[in-house]
C-alpha cells in the first residue's frame, strides 16, 4: 500500500460531496502510528459536526473499513442518533499500509488502542469514554486490547468469535502445508495474503475468558443462521458472566446479517438504541 506523506497523527482528508454523504459528513484520514505505518480511517459526524460521543468499529478477519457495507449502514443510522463513527482498514488491508500475513492478532489489538487514542483526541472526549463495535474477528481482539488495559465505555460485539482456535481455524489449517514451501499464500476467495504468523494467532486465539471478565456493558448480536460463527458458540461463551450483557438473536440472519433488507436495518436501530439508552441513563 502506498504512503501519502509522513502525517504523524495528523489526517490527510478526502472530502465528499453533501449529496453523497445524506444525514453524516465523512472525511477520510491517514493516521501514522508510532511504527510509521499508516492506517486509513473513515470518520463520520453528524451533519459534519463535532459531537462529544463517538464509537470505534473494527472490521473482520481480512475484511476492509466497510466491511462489505455493514459498517457504512451503522455508521449512518449512528450518525442519525448524534454520534460521530471511525471505520479503520487494519494494518496490510484495504487502503492502509503495512503487511497483514506476517502480522499477529496481537498487533492488530495494539493498532486499536492506537487508533482509539486518535479518534478520542480528534473528536475532543476523555480517554476510555469510547464505544467500541468489533465484528467477528474484530470482536476478538477487542477483547484482547481490553486484556491489555485498553478502556471502553461499552462494547459491542457482532457475530463475534470468542474461540477462533476452534470456530476459524479449522477452516485454514490446510494452508499449512503450503508454508513450509512459501512465506505467504493466498486467502481463499480473495487477494489476501496469509503467513505463519496471523494463522498461528488464529490456531491458538480464544478469548472467552477476557470477555467474561470484561467490565465495560456489552452488547452482542448475533444470527441464527450464521455458517461461519455458529450463535451456540456464542452462548457458550457468555454463560456466566456478568449482568450488564445484552444478547440479541436475529432470526434468519447469516454471519453478515444477511438478507440485508430485513435484517441490517434492525441491527442499526438495536445497536443505536442501545449505545443511547445508556448514555440516557449515563452509564456511556
Amino acid at each position: 500500500m502506498s504512503a501519502k506523506g509522513d502525517i504523524d497523527m495528523r489526517e490527510a482528508r478526502e472530502r465528499r460531496p453533501p449529496e453523497e454523504l445524506g444525514i453524516s459528513g465523512r472525511i477520510d484520514h491517514k493516521v501514522t502510528l508510532s511504527d510509521g505505518v499508516s492506517l486509513s480511517v473513515r470518520l463520520v459526524t453528524p451533519n459534519g459536526q463535532q459531537t462529544g460521543r463517538g464509537v470505534l468499529l473494527v472490521h473482520g478477519f481480512a475484511a476492509e473499513k466497510t466491511e462489505n457495507g455493514l459498517f457504512d449502514t451503522l455508521a449512518s443510522r449512528l450518525a442519525a442518533g448524534g454520534l460521530a463513527t471511525a471505520q479503520y482498514d487494519w494494518r496490510g488491508l484495504g487502503d492502509s499500509e503495512g503487511t497483514f500475513h506476517n502480522v499477529t492478532l496481537q498487533r492488530h489489538a495494539d493498532d486499536l488502542v492506537e487508533l482509539a487514542r486518535w479518534f478520542e483526541k480528534r473528536i475532543e472526549v476523555p480517554s476510555g469514554s469510547l464505544s467500541v463495535i468489533g465484528f467477528s474477528l474484530g470482536a476478538t481482539i477487542l477483547a484482547m486490547a481490553a486484556k491489555s488495559g485498553f478502556q471502553m465505555a461499552s462494547a459491542v460485539f457482532l457475530s463475534p468469535a470468542f474461540r477462533p482456535k476452534r470456530d476459524m481455524w479449522p477452516r485454514y489449517k490446510h494452508l499449512q502445508r503450503q508454508l513450509r514451501e512459501t512465506e505467504a499464500v493466498t486467502k481463499p476467495g480473495s487477494r489476501v495474503l496469509l503467513g505463519q504468523a496471523i494463522l498461528g494467532s488464529l490456531e491458538v486465539a480464544d478469548v472467552t475468558e477476557d470477555v467474561r471478565a470484561l467490565r465495560a456493558p456489552l452488547l452482542v448480536c448475533h444470527g441464527s443462521k450464521d455458517q461461519r460463527i455458529p450463535l451456540a458458540s456464542t452462548r457458550r461463551a457468555l454463560s456466566h458472566v456478568q449482568d450488564s450483557v445484552q444478547l440479541e438473536v436475529f432470526k434468519g440472519a447469516s454471519h453478515s446479517f444477511r438478507p440485508e433488507k430485513e435484517h441490517r436495518p434492525r441491527l442499526g436501530n438495536v445497536v443505536c438504541e442501545w449505545l443511547l439508552g445508556l448514555e440516557r441513563n449515563r452509564v456511556f
